[in-house]
This record gives C-alpha cells, structure tokens and sequence, in this order.
C-alpha cells in the first residue's frame, strides 16, 4: 500500500473485472473487497476511494454474478467509499476486448472510463 499512498492521490479508484466471479460467493468476495477498500483507508486516510461495479467482458454476464456485484457494493458501503454503478460498459462489444477475451483493451479501458465519468458527472 505504500505505492498506493505515496503520491498522496485525491481520489483512488478500484474497479474489479470478472475474477472477482472465481472468488466464490458475495460473502467471500465482499469481505476480500472491504480487506482492500479499509487497508486503502489505512494507507492513505484523506484519499477518497471510488469503486465501480465489477465488469464482465464482452459477453452476457451469468446470472450468480450479480449477488458479487451486491457483495462488492455491500463492501463499498461499509467502507464509506463511493459506488458507481457503470453497468456491463463493455457488453456486446468484442472489439474493446484483448485477444484473451477476458480483459478489457485500450479502448475497452477508455469505454470504462467513459463510463465511470457519466455516473460522476
């Protein structure tokens, strides 16, 4: 956390992807979320944190992936870090994806952002 904290940023933002879905359940991927956002607060107490819903990829998320969504959100809350929900910002749209087709690409990384700033604003 000592990089996270060194440059004394204002604002840090986490954003988890679809290996949060591996984690298990909203229980486990919940309480791993808070261990995350409270050693954050730890390291840099006057950052605020933002968190944006964890993202998919290109295709239909399953449906057990939205009690994780719940899990992270319930996580945020707890933490007193702001939650921004952008929705799937990269469904149906494979041409944002890396060749792995897990993991979002430069412009994939832009349409996430993009995302993000429409909820801010």
């Amino acid at each position: 956390m000592d990089v996270v904290a060194a440059p004394k940023p204002d604002i840090i933002v986490v954003s988890g992807v679809r290996n949060n879905y591996e984690a298990g359940t909203s229980s486990v991927t919940g309480a791993v979320a808070l261990s995350l956002f409270e050693a954050i607060e730890a390291a840099a107490p006057s950052t605020e944190v933002i968190v944006t819903d964890p993202i998919w990829d290109s295709t239909e998320p399953p449906a057990d992936f939205a009690p994780l969504i719940d899990g992270v959100k319930a996580a945020a809350a707890s933490a007193e870090a702001r939650y921004l929900d952008i929705d799937e910002a990269l469904a149906d749209h494979p041409d944002m994806m890396d060749p792995d087709g897990l993991r979002p690409n430069d412009a994939g990384h832009q349409t996430v952002a993009g995302a993000a700033l429409r909820v801010v604003a």
